[in-house]
C-alpha cells in the first residue's frame, strides 16, 4: 500500500530531518518519487519490530525509454549494522554522508548496469518478474502497470527490537528521474487505517507510470536531465589593512630614519 497521500518530488523526504516515517515496518509499503535535483536522496526512517527483523527495500523505474539508463542505490543504516568498507563509502554520495545521522555502518545495495536478466532479484521478486522487451520487468496487477526492477534487496537484518534505522535511496547518476520504492516486508495490509504522510509536491504525478500521458508531454513535464554540481564560492580577495610602521623603518625617498611617534613616524 502507498505510504503517502500522493507521489512526492523535489525536496520531499530529502534528508533525515524530513525522512518518511515507515509507520509499521512489518508490512509492505510503496513510495513514488520524482527527483528534480532539489535533493540527492530520498530518506526513510523506521523502528525494528523484532530482534533480527528482515527488512526489504527495492526500486522500480517506469518503463519509458528516457528512463532506461536510470539505476538506483540504497543504503540501510544503523549503529549496530556491519561496518561499511572503504569502497562502499566511496560509492555513497557526499550529500548522504554529510547528513547528521549518517554512520559508516549498514547495508549498501547497488543496481547492476546489466538489466537484461532478472539475476539480481531475490526469490520473491524473481517469481513475480519476467523478461519483457529485453528488460527485467514487474507487472503490478492492482494498478495494471509495468516497472523495470533495477534494485532488489531483501533480508537486511535489523538486529535490535525498538532501535531506529534509516534508509536512503538515490539515483546512481545525479540526474532527475522517476522511481518507485518498495519497503518493509512482504505482508500486505490494506485495511488498517494510517495517517499517511502528505508530501509538499504540487506536480501532477497521478499518471506516474505514464499509461495515459503522451511521451512528448511526459518528457516535457518530467525530463531526465543532469543535475548541476554546486561549485564552491571563491575565497574573498584580501583587503588592504591600515599602514604599518615597524621599528627601524626608513623613508623610501630619502632613506632617512623615522622618528618613532604615536602612529607612523615622520622624517627627522
Amino acid at each position: 500500500r502507498r505510504a503517502t497521500t500522493h507521489p512526492s518530488c523535489g525536496a520531499d523526504f530529502g534528508s533525515s530531518q524530513t525522512a518518511l516515517s515507515i509507520q509499521q515496518t512489518d508490512m509492505s509499503w510503496s513510495l513514488k518519487h520524482y527527483f528534480d535535483c532539489s535533493a540527492r536522496a530520498v530518506w526513510m526512517t523506521m523502528t525494528a519490530p523484532s530482534n533480527g527483523f528482515p527488512f526489504y527495500v527495492g526500486v522500480g523505474i517506469p518503463t519509458k525509454d528516457r528512463f532506461s539508463e536510470l539505476r538506483a542505490d540504497a543504503l540501510v543504516m544503523g549503529d549496530d549494522l556491519p561496518e561499511l568498507t572503504a569502497a562502499e563509502l566511496a560509492a555513497i554520495p557526499d550529500e548522504v554522508k554529510d547528513d547528521p545521522v549518517f554512520v559508516p555502518r549498514g547495508y549498501l545495495h547497488a543496481s547492476p548496469e546489466d538489466q537484461a536478466t532478472c539475476a539480481h532479484l531475490d526469490a520473491v521478486m524473481t517469481r513475480a518478474s519476467r523478461i519483457r522487451n529485453g528488460r527485467c520487468d514487474f507487472y503490478e496487477p492492482f494498478g495494471g502497470t509495468h516497472s523495470w526492477r533495477v534494485l532488489d534487496a531483501d533480508g537486511n537484518v535489523l538486529p535490535t527490537r525498538g532501535a531506529t534505522y534509516h534508509v536512503a535511496v538515490w539515483l546512481q547518476e545525479h540526474t532527475s528521474g522517476k522511481l518507485g520504492i518498495a519497503m518493509g516486508n512482504w505482508r500486505e495490509n490494506f485495511w488498517t487505517a494510517f495517517d499517511l504522510a502528505d508530501p509538499d509536491c504540487t506536480r501532477d504525478l497521478d499518471d506516474f507510470s505514464e499509461k495515459y500521458t503522451s511521451d512528448a508531454a511526459a518528457a516535457k513535464a518530467f525530463p531526465v536531465e543532469a543535475c548541476a554540481v554546486a561549485t564552491p564560492a571563491p575565497a574573498p580577495a584580501p583587503t588592504a589593512g591600515p599602514p604599518t610602521c615597524p621599528a627601524g623603518a626608513v623613508d623610501d625617498a630619502t632613506a632617512a630614519p623615522y622618528e618613532m611617534m604615536m602612529g607612523c613616524g615622520v622624517v627627522g
